[in-house]
């Protein structure tokens, strides 16, 4: 088993009910895991927990988070900045947002390669190039003497993808990595993820709005609301019989078309 989550509690400052309740799964190698909900959910901060980076005053206040059999929660600073980047690697919603607008795409990635590997600036320079060009990025020395402004959603959203990649991470955690972007780059978005999943043997932890997309892409769905987890299984299974009535509504809301819901 790659990650184990058992019974995860969530809280933020010292309100003594926890944001998010008792959450648990499971996540073997070469496995999707979707997470689906409304807004407010929880969904973003399960996976924040998971990475350490939880914002303002919030915290893990009860369970475990172990990967592979390494409890996370037990980390210090130097701990989690051996982990991130490396082995556990997040991909934002727009990854242009979390990019310096006044520095080229070339330098920030340089750095980041270097901050996590003894390279030399042009080692790590042809390392970000052989990426770039796995995720189909035309011209990828010119991606890298740009800045983000100069480069559309979907090629600023496959730098990101690029970045966390580079070190073929064990675990890929993605926060609706294709919300923003059109419904034609959101299809190849979500191959180009799948694909690398696939080659690389990592795990992968999605969340998203869209059950379409969590359906499409997952061996695995977990339904939150209200910080609590109300259906979770094998995606088949939680589709084509859900436990509770809030992922039935989920289910009931998606269009058909000709007569069939493409879940």
């Amino acid at each position: 088993m790659l990650l184990d989550v058992k019974n995860l509690d969530i809280s933020y400052g010292d309100n003594p009910v926890p944001t998010v309740k008792d959450v648990s799964f499971s996540l073997n190698k070469g496995e999707v895991l979707a997470i689906v909900g409304e807004s407010g959910s929880g969904k973003t901060t399960v996976i924040r927990a998971i990475l350490g980076v939880l914002a303002g005053s919030g915290h893990v206040s009860g369970g475990s988070i172990e990967l592979e059999q390494e409890n996370l929660l037990q980390l210090d600073n130097k701990g989690w900045l051996k982990l991130r980047g490396r082995h556990i690697s997040m991909i934002f919603q727009d990854s242009g947002n979390m990019l310096n607008p006044v520095q080229t795409i070339g330098h920030q990635y340089i750095e980041y390669i270097r901050t996590h590997a003894h390279v030399t600036k042009e080692e790590a320079r042809q390392m970000a190039l052989d990426v770039l060009r796995r995720m189909n990025l035309p011209n990828p020395e010119n991606i890298m003497a740009s800045y983000t402004f100069e480069l559309s959603g979907g090629m600023r959203q496959r730098v990101g993808i690029a970045m966390a990649i580079t070190f073929h991470p064990k675990l890929l955690l993605a926060d609706e990595p294709t919300s923003a972007l059109d419904v034609t780059t959101q299809t190849q978005i979500v191959k180009e993820l799948m694909q690398i999943i696939h080659q690389s043997d990592a795990a992968m932890i999605v969340v998203t709005h869209n059950i379409g997309v969590a359906a499409y892409m997952s061996d695995k769905l977990m339904v939150m609301a209200q910080g609590e987890v109300k259906d979770y299984g094998i995606t088949e299974a939680v589709i084509s019989n859900p436990q509770d009535e809030y992922t039935k509504k989920l289910l009931s809301a998606v269009p058909e078309i000709g007569g069939k819901r493409y879940v």
